[in-house]
């Protein structure tokens, strides 16, 4: 019994004839050229898995060229951000040098608008460190201020009514003031010396 048999409407991969009615041959291969289908079927979907791992490669290419373009453009802003937060940290630690009071208004007004409550960064904790040092000398300086103010009432009563105790009050809320001082240059020349020597050499108060 022959094994050939009648292959109909099937087209060659190869040389592109395709079976009729009339052709009689082996069912797996061209009556034309030869060619099995089975071979030019896997080669074919060979092709087109390469084909599609390609475009699959080059959009992964593309994608992470992407991102990479994206990263540099956000280590870019980053460095300048950083940049305008050393500066300013080194104009408020100016600021609060200047025995004025709009200056240390300035410099605490300064800080609070470049800190970031979320950001961990050592530009951040200096920043910090100067909101801080603000609140410490404002608050000797309001003990101070009423020492100051107490030394004076008493000293008014004293030439007033001539009350020794008066006086000795009077002594000793300007005692109290002198400390308190004395106090307040000593925060204020620790933490904004080394604040500001930290500051140059990018650290971390």
């Amino acid at each position: 019994m022959s094994l050939q048999i009648a292959v109909e409407h099937r087209k060659c991969l190869k040389c592109g004839y395709a079976c009729g009615s009339s052709d009689v041959g082996l069912d797996y291969a061209c009556p034309k050229c030869g060619a099995i289908y089975a071979k030019l079927e896997a080669l074919q979907k060979a092709k087109a898995e390469a084909t599609e791992a390609d475009k699959t490669e080059a959009n992964n290419f593309e994608r992470r060229m992407a991102l990479q373009d994206k990263s540099d453009q956000e280590q870019i802003g980053y460095k300048e951000a950083e940049r305008s937060q050393y500066y300013a940290a080194h104009a408020v630690y100016l600021l609060m040098i200047l025995p004025l009071i709009i200056t240390q208004v300035s410099a605490v007004v300064i800080a609070f608008n470049m800190r970031h409550p979320v950001d961990e960064s050592w530009l951040n904790d200096h920043f910090r460190w100067q909101i801080r040092t603000f609140w410490y000398l404002l608050g000797l300086s309001l003990f101070a201020g009423a020492a100051l103010l107490v030394g004076a009432f008493s000293m008014t009563s004293f030439v007033l009514l001539g009350e020794p105790g008066l006086f000795a009050l009077m002594f000793s809320a300007t005692t109290v003031y002198g400390w308190f001082c004395v106090l307040a240059g000593i925060t204020a020349v620790y933490r904004i010396g080394k604040g500001w020597y930290r500051l140059s050499r990018r650290e971390s108060p």
